[in-house]
């Protein structure tokens, strides 16, 4: 469901911004790259230490 909801999104859009939770801010990445769209990444840590690995 959730990928249904994003590709909405993204069709329509809107920029995808996330801090790279797992699983849902995945999911709407890949439905960004899916039609070319342009996503951003927040990282809450240090390049070297980027959390979740």
């Amino acid at each position: 469901m959730f990928v249904y909801i994003a590709s909405k999104f993204v069709k329509n859009g809107v920029v995808i911004a996330s801090g790279l939770a797992l699983r849902c801010d995945g999911i709407a990445h890949r439905a960004a790259f899916k039609f070319n769209m342009l996503t951003i990444t927040i990282l809450l840590s240090r390049i070297k230490e980027i959390i979740p690995k």
